[in-house]
């Protein structure tokens, strides 16, 4: 089908887009060759066999680049990292809705981590541009056959986006080039019938696609998309003029988390690389100077008489070097190293390490740890976890909001598309409730740790108070205390009893404890009647004989 023009013109803001974002590339070029060498292809492009890393001499910063970036898994996507949720915490409460949210969980789970959804890959390419470049591009895919979802990280050399009024992302274009064999294996008979035929012939040929998703509403897209579809999602072929798919749907598929953003720009800076890369390139001088000058030392240059060598010169174990047998010795050696000093060596050392802590405080990397708090009290246990969570919320939790959050509400909107949550199956207590994601990590359970400590530290308070006053022992909900806890600890909400088999529990207890009342009442009276007996049978004794 040919470009319409309410089609060409959002091409056309796709293109300017694309030409207002090359000084970024340039810049991301640059942290590339001093960060990430792998995707040091900005504004050029790496061959399979070069050496990605030749301009530099020395990996530190890139060491220290991959080091934050895998602990991204590490601190924000553990095992069972996260959690469905309703935003109302009062309608988690309810046992049919934990019971539902915990099936969603599980499920969404079993999606994303499937054999051939690629969520780990894709998440380790995305976490390492976002410490790199400030932002990363995630795509959540639903397969052909709309019965499974992959995950795909795309080069942000490829994508550009625009904000609507409010800062969100609202258009977002992107660049890619595909083989002709899979572009008709995807779009069918959408693909022009000239390039069809030229499968059978050149189906490696490389054809240019663009992918568009904009909002549905903020276009003539030549027809009215259906209710809750609020976005478009356009194929074209810009050099063949085709459009091969404009459809409306119900989710973006795309997720792109951003650091803070620049002002007056839509695109983030890194907080990591951005504010080091002077000392990346001060580092890169010194290295290559410290390296030429260990090199001269261990390896002088030489100095010889002219037409007094008369070979070439052997500075190799063995060799051998000729001098004119006519030449004077007493006129001076024909042949000596030359001194070179080196007493500025331990300096240059010393600049190379003061750099290199500079670029490790700018990685964070003095703040990411994990404390030990066996042997420690209670009140110290909580004292570090606090130290910890101070340390590492700056780093951690903008990425948890705008990275895991995102990624995880847009896995569960493509699968709920794809009829993964039939409304019909959801309890009447969570209709028309929003959903939420909640998170674990090393960083979360520091904080449940701390929450344990302090009800530990609460319960010493409370034993102190209740000598003064009885009624303190009363103040503590036990109850909804355990509750908390246990599931601060991971259990299941079918562990938990609910309310219902509570109450039956609580009115079997009193039930029994008012048996045992009854009972040891009925054993006063009997134990009263038996002391009685023989006082009653002398009365008896003493009427008869009277």
């Amino acid at each position: 089908m040919a470009i319409s023009r309410p089609v060409q013109d959002i091409i056309e803001h796709g293109n300017r887009l694309f030409t207002d974002k090359e000084p970024l590339n340039i810049h991301c070029q640059e942290l590339a060759e001093h960060f990430y060498y792998d995707r040091a292809d900005f504004t050029g492009s790496l061959n399979i066999g070069d050496d990605f890393a030749a301009g530099s001499f020395t990996s530190r910063a890139a060491i220290y680049r991959r080091e934050l970036g895998d602990s991204y898994r590490t601190f924000l996507r553990p095992p069972d990292f996260f959690e469905v949720k309703a935003l109302d915490d009062d309608r988690n409460k309810r046992s049919d809705a934990r019971e539902w949210l915990q099936y969603a969980t599980k499920l969404q789970r079993s999606a994303m981590y499937r054999q051939g959804a690629f969520f780990t890959r894709a998440t380790n390419i995305g976490d390492h541009d976002h410490v790199t470049f400030g932002q990363a591009v995630l795509d959540v895919c639903p397969t052909k056959e709309r019965n499974a979802l992959y995950y795909k990280a795309w080069h942000f050399r490829d994508v550009a986006w625009a904000e609507d009024y409010t800062g969100a992302i609202s258009d977002i274009h992107r660049n890619e080039t595909c083989d002709l064999i899979n572009v008709v294996q995807l779009f069918g008979d959408k693909v022009p019938e000239k390039l069809r035929k030229d499968v059978g012939t050149t189906p490696r040929r490389k054809i240019k696609l663009r992918h568009v998703v904009v909002p549905s509403g903020s276009y003539d897209l030549g027809y009215t998309p259906r209710k809750g579809h609020d976005w478009a999602s356009l194929w074209v072929m810009p050099e063949e003029g085709e459009v091969l798919e404009n459809i409306g749907r119900a989710y973006r598929g795309y997720v792109i988390p951003r650091a803070a953003t620049v002002s007056g720009s839509q695109y983030a800076r890194s907080p990591f690389t951005s504010i080091i890369l002077p000392d990346a390139r001060t580092t890169q001088a010194i290295e290559r100077i410290l390296l030429e000058a260990g090199e001269k030392a261990i390896d002088p240059p030489m100095l010889g008489q002219l037409d007094v060598v008369r070979s070439d010169i052997g500075l190799y174990a063995g060799g051998i070097t000729w001098l004119d047998a006519q030449y004077d010795e007493r006129l001076g050696e024909g042949l000596r190293p030359i001194n070179i000093d080196t007493s500025a060596l331990p300096h240059g050392s010393d600049m190379a390490a003061r750099f290199d802590m500079v670029i490790r405080e700018g990685m964070m990397r003095n703040q990411i740890s994990l404390p030990d708090t066996s042997g420690k009290t209670a009140y110290e246990v909580r004292k570090i976890v606090e130290q910890q969570m101070r340390a590492h919320i700056p780093i951690f939790e903008p990425v948890e909001v705008e990275y895991n959050e995102p990624l995880c509400a847009e896995t569960f909107a493509v699968m709920r598309a794809m009829g993964a949550f039939p409304v019909d199956e959801i309890p009447q207590s969570l209709q028309n409730s929003s959903i939420e994601f909640s998170f674990k990590s090393p960083i979360k359970e520091l904080e449940d740790d701390g929450m344990r400590h302090k009800f530990i530290e609460g319960m010493e308070l409370l034993s102190v108070a209740a000598k003064v006053d009885p009624l303190v022992a009363k103040l503590p909900n036990a109850v909804e205390i355990s509750k908390d806890l246990l599931r601060g600890t991971g259990w299941k909400e079918s562990w938990i009893n609910d309310e219902k088999a509570l109450a039956k529990a609580s009115e079997a207890m009193d039930a029994e404890l008012q048996a045992q009342g009854q009972a040891e009442a009925v054993g006063g009276v009997a134990a009263a009647a038996g002391k009685a007996a023989p006082m009653v049978k002398a009365m008896a004794d003493m009427g008869q004989a009277a």
